[in-house]
């Protein structure tokens, strides 16, 4: 790899690390886990009943942190679980009243946060940077795949 190509690796790396710390940073200050972060703000950002599953596929968390965070919330009674609408097998998650106040006063902040600095970019810096990081993972992906193969 040429030292060019390197240092921006590098780079875009640090980058990446950098937003996993703010984030164990502002659940670490909130007294929770970063899973328990971002499993609110994702309950925030979908307005809806979401399944343990759809968690674990979104944020490549395992299954297994998932279920125990969701298990430690329900606990505190700020998450629960109900069945779907016509579903006598998949459960949605839920903020219940405790875990709405909670979020409100908590978690808002954080999204809030979130949108005011993805909205300080314009809206083509925001279209490139969604569109550079989907063909980034892409080539990752064929890139990754291609090396396994030949081992």
């Amino acid at each position: 790899m040429n030292q060019i190509l390197e240092e921006q690796f590098l780079a875009i790396d640090n980058y990446w690390k950098s937003q996993d710390q703010i984030y164990e940073k502002v659940a670490k200050e909130l007294g929770i886990t970063c899973p328990s972060l971002i499993i609110y703000l994702f309950l925030l950002r979908t307005g809806e009943r979401v399944t343990q599953n759809q968690i674990v596929e979104y944020w490549l968390y395992p299954k297994q942190t998932v279920s125990y965070t969701i298990q430690h919330r329900m606990q505190e009674g700020r998450i629960d679980m109900s069945f779907l609408s016509g579903s006598k097998k998949e459960k949605g998650i839920y903020l219940t009243d405790k875990g709405k106040e909670f979020c409100k006063k908590k978690i808002l902040p954080v999204r809030e946060a979130e949108d005011k600095a993805f909205s300080s970019l314009t809206e083509e810096e925001r279209n490139a940077l969604v569109e550079i990081t989907k063909k980034h993972i892409l080539f990752l992906k064929e890139n990754r795949e291609k090396s396994t193969k030949h081992q």
